[in-house]
């Protein structure tokens, strides 16, 4: 897995227990500006949720949908990712949804998604990987990944191939995570159940909570 891989990582999400966390650099300079941006609609009552095997794949496309639909301030050419299915790994990784890193400024970033480990993992225990919730976090996750690769593609691509000792750059990126975490959590937060809307909230209180805010209101 490479640096940025792991920059981006560290501050994904996690619900079903276990807490939330960011890399240890405090905030620092203002987030770049973003893209040309528009106003999402109102949100909807809840997210939607898994039925049976069938309803897997098109639950976790109607919650990139919402996240698309919804983020608050993500730029317009940004918003809809071109999506995947896959039975196996992605990115050399077996879970749910994920992004790849891209291999240069120009690359397409594609959110892949893994229905058949979703449904097996849905089906066990919240604490050991089941549950809607730890379903949609997962994908709401990716997307926010996934704004996050395109808004350093963007901005900043020279952290696309990032140094095992820049830490300078690693907390960049983490940065960048949170604000697009902020993002997603700002258009979505009236539609996600309690525990997963207080699992994301949390960020607002951890060492990148600044740039979770900020995204929250579309500052990014």
């Amino acid at each position: 897995m490479s640096r940025l891989a792991r920059a981006l990582l560290v501050t994904t999400l996690t619900v079903a227990g276990a807490a939330a966390c960011g890399p240890s650099d405090s905030p620092g300079a203002d987030a770049p500006a973003a893209a040309t941006t528009s106003s999402a609609p109102a949100p909807p009552d809840r997210l939607p949720s898994i039925t049976d095997a069938d309803s897997v794949e098109r639950v976790m496309r109607e919650l990139i949908g919402l996240a698309a639909r919804h983020a608050v301030g993500a730029p317009e050419d940004d918003r809809h990712p071109d999506v995947s299915v896959t039975s196996a790994s992605a990115c050399g990784v077996k879970v749910k949804a994920a992004v790849c890193p891209p291999t240069g400024a120009d690359a397409k970033v594609t959110v892949v998604l893994n229905p058949g480990l979703t449904w097996q993992q849905y089906r066990q225990p919240v604490g050991h990987g089941g549950g809607d919730e730890v379903v949609q976090n997962s994908v709401l996750g990716a997307y926010a990944q996934y704004l996050a690769y395109r808004d350093i593609q963007r901005t900043d691509p020279a952290l696309l191939d990032l140094s095992m000792n820049d830490d300078a750059g690693t907390a960049r990126v983490a940065q960048i995570m949170m604000c697009k975490n902020g993002e997603v959590f700002g258009g979505l937060r009236t539609a996600m159940p309690p525990e997963l809307a207080r699992t994301w909230q949390a960020n607002a209180n951890g060492k990148q909570g600044a740039y979770f805010t900020k995204g929250t209101t579309g500052g990014c």
